[in-house]
């Protein structure tokens, strides 16, 4: 895993450095045609920063995403990620419903629910 991006896309959001745009795009791209590499470096940004704009920005970004994108894929893993780590249980309020499928986000709205 190359911790790398995810250490730019949190400087990109730290610094407003425009040359780490790259950054940002590279895990959108992830989110959208490699979800399994997207979901380690959302992973990864939550374990490397307690900056509340970035996690937010992480939240309702690429988790948020995910969850449109791939959510019955990977619900259940940040279900038990939620129960087992307060920070991904935290991040969670920051996911809005956006175009989730009903039976996802009636999932993320229960963690969001129990969590809060």
């Amino acid at each position: 895993m190359d911790h790398s991006l995810s250490g730019k896309w949190i400087e990109y959001y730290v610094t407003g450095d425009k040359e780490l745009f790259w950054a940002w795009e590279a895990l959108d791209d992830q989110v959208r045609h490699t979800p399994e590499q997207a979901w380690q470096h959302i992973l990864n940004v939550l374990a490397e920063t307690n900056s509340e704009y970035v996690l937010s920005n992480l939240a309702a970004g690429p988790l948020e995403d995910l969850l449109v994108l791939h959510g019955p894929a990977f619900i259940e893993r940040i279900e038990i990620a939620s129960r087992q780590m307060p920070e991904m249980a935290k991040l969670m309020a920051g996911v809005w419903r956006n175009n989730m499928s009903d039976s996802v986000w009636e999932r993320v709205h229960a963690i969001q629910t129990k969590y809060s």
